[in-house]
């Protein structure tokens, strides 16, 4: 195949490499308006992980099998695929890093992995109504934890700061339902009640259903000797797997092949067997990873294994 010179290999897969962006706007002097609005654009790191959100939720949908539909899992992002679209990685950790403890956007330790996926904060708490609303039961316990992702804004939380947070999200709302006389009909809450209103609340029993529900996963270290957690998303072990097993097929695919390289087009053709994440997520993966690079050709982008 002729190689050339062309396009962005990354803009050929659809993918827009930001520049800086000014994040003033300057109101037209015709408006007769002196203010400047400052923070009115979204960051360079805000709009990629959009951009690369938008895509993830198409191609699952497209690709969605089973369990693993949209519906079910909250539209994941992997840290590393936003050096695709910045090149700078010292302003993407630390747009990352303040957006996270702003809670704007969620990180989740991916299991048997070391690497991280990241969740808007509103897509994370719309999975965590979507299960509450199919189990009334649990209503309380998923409410209390939606509001201790304020307060707990890491990759993960010690026992003793999420039992402290699931009890004061337990005490705020009880407050704000029976303590305000003039919005609510019934007294406030004698010693009595308080005391029994204590021993229903459990919040290890919070846990254990947060457990099971698969928002949490129990942090085994040998570092930490205090008991902690993962936040995590129902479905996580699975979309692992997917990840995991996508990146086998397509280095398959391509060690096959002659010369280990493949062209884009054809390769787009071929359907995942194992995995739901699309063809076009797992060649991102591994250009990002440096497994694979892509070569623009006369006959398009060729992906070429490069291990």
């Amino acid at each position: 195949v002729a190689r050339t010179k062309s396009q962005s290999p990354m803009r050929r897969m659809g993918f827009v490499r930001f520049k800086p962006l000014s994040r003033i706007i300057v109101v037209p002097e015709d408006t007769g308006e002196e203010d400047v609005l400052f923070d009115a654009l979204p960051s360079d790191v805000e709009a990629a992980l959009s951009n690369l959100r938008r895509r993830a939720h198409e191609e699952a949908s497209v690709n969605s099998r089973g369990t693993l539909s949209p519906d079910v899992i909250a539209p994941l992002i992997l840290k590393h695929h936003l050096y695709s679209v910045i090149t700078d990685s010292s302003e993407v950790e630390a747009e990352v890093e303040a957006l996270s403890r702003r809670n704007s956007i969620r990180l989740f330790r991916l299991t048997a992995t070391t690497e991280i996926a990241i969740a808007r904060t509103e897509d994370y708490r719309d999975l965590i109504t979507k299960l509450a609303a199919g189990s009334p039961d649990s209503n309380n316990v998923f409410g209390r934890y939606s509001d201790t992702l304020d307060m707990c804004t890491g990759v993960s939380v010690a026992h003793g700061t999420l039992v402290a947070a699931l009890t004061s999200s337990a005490s705020l709302n009880r407050s704000r339902t029976c303590d305000d006389i003039d919005s609510c009909d019934h007294p406030k809450p004698s010693k009595r009640a308080k005391f029994q209103f204590k021993a229903v609340f459990n919040a290890d029993d919070d846990i254990a259903a947060l457990l099971q529900a698969g928002f949490l996963r129990v942090r085994e270290s040998r570092e930490h000797q205090t008991q902690a957690y993962w936040f995590a998303a129902p479905h996580l072990g699975p979309f692992t797997g997917s990840l995991v097993n996508g990146r086998a097929e397509i280095r398959t695919i391509l060690r096959r092949a002659r010369r280990k390289e493949v062209l884009l087009r054809d390769l787009s053709k071929k359907t995942m067997r194992r995995s739901h994440l699309g063809i076009r997520f797992h060649i991102s993966d591994l250009v990002t990873r440096s497994e694979a690079t892509e070569i623009a050709t006369s006959s398009g982008p060729l992906i070429k294994l490069r291990i």
